[in-house]
């Protein structure tokens, strides 16, 4: 049978709606505070719970930026007994290089977070049977998900994530991960 959710809908605001690629750490506070003054006390939530997520992006804040945002949300709503919640944002099967690189610098041979210094990302793409990348698919190479190093980076983040804090995580892109292509695991076809 159907899994029942017997909690608040998850109901919120998300960066990149308004934000996007212009995400910094001074907008984000900013969001934070009109949601808190304007926006929260006239209904902007369900069941007393608001999520504040950080979307595509967030990476431009430091590790200190994430969790003082974390410890301000957490501040937030207490007098009118609103429950403010932090969320971020993962694709995990896909790998967008720096909007600050060129088309020619994707940045293939930097080293995949969680691999230990193991794997670059060009190790870990979806390729064709040529040995070749897939093409990128909204500016993102798309990653081998049987991979070791994608695995490895997935761990990663969840744990980073779940350590500073954040309670929920919007995963996207996850049609990349369904890809055809040469896996590493070759039991995959």
């Amino acid at each position: 049978p159907p899994l029942v959710w017997k909690q608040a809908i998850p109901f919120g605001w998300n960066s990149y709606a308004a934000i996007a690629g212009r995400l910094n750490y001074t907008r984000y506070m900013g969001a934070l505070d009109f949601i808190d003054r304007k926006l929260a006390p006239s209904g902007f939530h369900s069941g007393k719970v608001l999520y504040h997520n950080l979307d595509g992006g967030w990476q431009r804040l430091d590790v200190n930026q994430l969790r003082d945002a974390i410890a301000y949300i957490h501040d937030l709503g207490r007098a009118d007994g609103i429950d403010y919640r932090p969320g971020i944002y993962m694709a995990p099967f896909t790998y967008r290089p720096s909007a600050t690189d060129s088309p020619s610098q994707d940045n293939l041979d930097n080293f995949v977070e969680g691999s230990n210094l193991k794997y670059r990302f060009r190790d870990i793409l979806l390729k064709k049977p040529d040995g070749t990348p897939l093409p990128t698919l909204d500016g993102s190479y798309p990653l081998d998900p049987t991979h070791p190093g994608t695995k490895g980076r997935i761990r990663s983040y969840i744990s980073t994530f779940k350590n500073l804090g954040y309670q929920y995580l919007k995963l996207d892109f996850l049609a990349a991960g369904a890809l055809e292509g040469v896996h590493w695991d070759k039991s995959v076809e």
